[in-house]
Order: C-alpha cells, then sequence, then structure tokens
C-alpha cells in the first residue's frame, strides 16, 4: 500500500489521536545537564596522592624562602610518588612525575642520587622525569610544547602523570608578574590545563613574601586558587620545618620535622661530592599553635572579652607591623586573618571580630 502524502491527513489523524495537544509530548523530558539535585549528589572519600596531605588532581604549593630546604622537600616527595615509597609514614599513590626546575640545575643531579642510594633505589625504578629548562606557563606556545614532550614520555612510561612539579613559580612566570592578577589568573589556567588533561595534581615551589616570612609572595588569587599549601623553614641548626598552611577539604595535619643527613657519592673520577636526605624526626616545635607569628600578634591584639570591628583591628595591625607598602600591609592582614578563622581561632558578627573561647557555653 502506498503511504499516504497527504499532510491534512497527518494533521487530522493527529488530532485524533489527541497528539495536536501543547501538553502532549512523545519524548521523555530533558534533563538539566548542568545543575545536579540536591538528594542526587554523591559523596566520595579523598582521593590520595600522599594520604593524608595532598590530594590527586588538585593544585599546590611548597613556599619557603631563600636556602630554606623547599626544593628538597618537593624532591622529596616528587620520587616517593614517582617509585611508590611511602612518605615518611604517608602511603603514595605512584606513578610517572615530571619535575620542571627553573633554578638549582647543578644541584639537582647529586640531590636526586644522593635519594636513591639511601632509599636502594636503581636505575630504571623511578618514572621520573627532570626539564631541561624552565617552561614558561603564561605563555600559550611554551605549554603547548611542554603538553607535546609529555605525550612523548606517557607513552614511554606507559601512564598519565600522577604528579606535575614547577620550581619556581617566579621563574616560570618569564615576563609576567606575580603581582598582576591578570598574570597570575592566566598562569593558574594553564596549571588546571594540566590537571583537567591528566588528572594529576600539580605543585608550584614558591618564595617567601618579602615583609612576611610566613606567606608566600605575590596576589592573592595564588592562594586563593590552591587546594593544599605548606611552608617549609629552617629549624635549629640542621634540621627543617613543614607546616601546612591551607587544606581546603580537610583536617590541617600536623607539622612534620626532618633532620639534614649528609651522604657522599664517589663519582666515575673516584671523586667525592655531597648532598642531604630528610629524615623525619620527632618533638617538632609549638608555634603559637602552629599560627604564624603575624596572625598570633593579629590575635593577642584582640582583647579577651571582647570584640573589635575588622577596620580597627587592621589599622592596629598595620601601625605595630607596617611596612612602606599600605597596599602589601593590607593583603598581608587580611592573609593572616583567614588563617586564623581558618584554624578556629577567631569569629565575626556585624564586622566584629573576638577571639573563639573554648567551652564558652558552659558555666
Amino acid at each position: 500500500m502506498k503511504p499516504v502524502q497527504d499532510t491534512a491527513y497527518w494533521a487530522a489523524l493527529d488530532a485524533s489521536m489527541g497528539r495536536d495537544r501543547p501538553d502532549f509530548a512523545e519524548e521523555t523530558p530533558k534533563k538539566s545537564s548542568l545543575f545536579t539535585h540536591l538528594d542526587d549528589l554523591t559523596i566520595s572519600k579523598p582521593n590520595w596522592l600522599i594520604d593524608g596531605l595532598i590530594e590527586q588532581e588538585t593544585l599546590c604549593m611548597c613556599f619557603g624562602s631563600a636556602g630554606s630546604g623547599k626544593s628538597f622537600v618537593a624532591i622529596d616527595m616528587a620520587l616517593c610518588v614517582a617509585t611508590g615509597r611511602p612518605y615518611h609514614g604517608h602511603a603514595v599513590d605512584a606513578g610517572t612525575v615530571f619535575y620542571i626546575a627553573g633554578e638549582g640545575a647543578s644541584g639537582f643531579a647529586r640531590r636526586t642520587a644522593v635519594w636513591q642510594k639511601s632509599n636502594d633505589v636503581g636505575k630504571g625504578q623511578a618514572k621520573f622525569y627532570k626539564s631541561n629548562r624552565a617552561v614558561i606557563m603564561s605563555d600559550h606556545a611554551s605549554v603547548a610544547l611542554l603538553k607535546a614532550e609529555m605525550e612523548l614520555l606517557v607513552v614511554e612510561a606507559g601512564a598519565a602523570p600522577k604528579l606535575v612539579i614547577i620550581d619556581t613559580l617566579a621563574r616560570s612566570l618569564g615576563a609576567a608578574s606575580e603581582n598582576d592578577g591578570k598574570d597570575v589568573n592566566m598562569f593558574i589556567e594553564q596549571c588546571d590545563s594540566i590537571i583537567d588533561a591528566y588528572g594529576c595534581t600539580v605543585m608550584l615551589v614558591h618564595h617567601t613574601g618579602h615583609g612576611d616570612k610566613h606567606r608566600a609572595r605575590g596576589a592573592s588569587q595564588i592562594n586563593a586558587a590552591l587546594d593544599h599549601e605548606f611552608r617549609v623553614e629552617p629549624w635549629e641548626d640542621n634540621k627543617v620545618l613543614l607546616t601546612f598552611t591551607k587544606q581546603k577539604e580537610d583536617a590541617m595535619p600536623e607539622p612534620i620535622g626532618f633532620i639534614k643527613r649528609p651522604i657522599d657519592i664517589i663519582l666515575d673520577d673516584l671523586s667525592t661530592v655531597t648532598s642531604i636526605v630528610l629524615d623525619k624526626c620527632d618533638g617538632v616545635p609549638e608555634k603559637a599553635d602552629n599560627i604564624a607569628d603575624s596572625a598570633s600578634h593579629i590575635f593577642d591584639l584582640l582583647p579577651d572579652n571582647d570584640g573589635t570591628h575588622r577596620k580597627a583591628l587592621r589599622e592596629q595591625y598595620i601601625e605595630t607591623r607596617g611596612t612602606d607598602n599600605r597596599a602589601s600591609d593590607r593583603r598581608r592582614f587580611n592573609n593572616n586573618l583567614r588563617t586564623l578563622f581558618e584554624t578556629g581561632k577567631i569569629e565575626q558578627e556585624n564586622g566584629y571580630i573576638s577571639k573563639v573561647i573554648e567551652n564558652k557555653g558552659e558555666k
């Protein structure tokens, strides 16, 4: 039977079956691709790169002053991930590591060699690749080249990277400024593109601020973008202290102390070179309940039984700890105030900030 071509016929048939009504729908209603209902949200456990310290698919930062040992800490973490060895009692998710080194190249081989000797790691046992030069992360062409080179080595290693370390942030910015929010946002976008492409963690190694040695240098957008942040600083004559200053989704880890242990390596010509490894040690110092000194100073400015308006507190802080750069002083005040909020030391109501008194509800 020849199919009916008359459109009037099909319109009449639709009308007879009720398909011409506005409320008629043959297809299943579409669901939103942008929103998920509260009841449909799923809870998942943290996916740790280094158990209890750093999660996978995050942006983190290790910072410290020159000579503090921050690169030793970053290399230690990197090689633990690259070999699958626990990081001082914390299990790791083993995988390939790319280390983008912008400075200290002369000592890098010595540092990794003594780590291998100390941990009995032979050739071919570490999935670890070091760059031959800095990569300018604010330049799209440089980042494209980085990804292309990484793709070649991903094929060689047989797996996508677990960790990419950029040491240091300043060198990787090139002509861009770490104090310019626009430049920093561009840098962070490139880091995020690596995280999204490989499902890895990106770790930045950075310097402390000029006026405040307890916070990293640069625009506030850097800290705001981080999931994890930790400070490395000298401790006593031969020790290093690692203190977490930001843990976005979890409780703040306890500080970790290390002692520097020198190790000698004999070269092919029988000469000897020396570098150090970090051994975990006990008895870390208590520093104002692990609050940075400047943040502790703000806490001390507050009266015990009353609040102080935020603006008045800021002026007191700048008067006692200020520099000639008021904009920098305000940023430092806000960062230290955030530390106090995050550690539960202070609270704010109607613009007034006061100390959190433990058990203040008890009589």
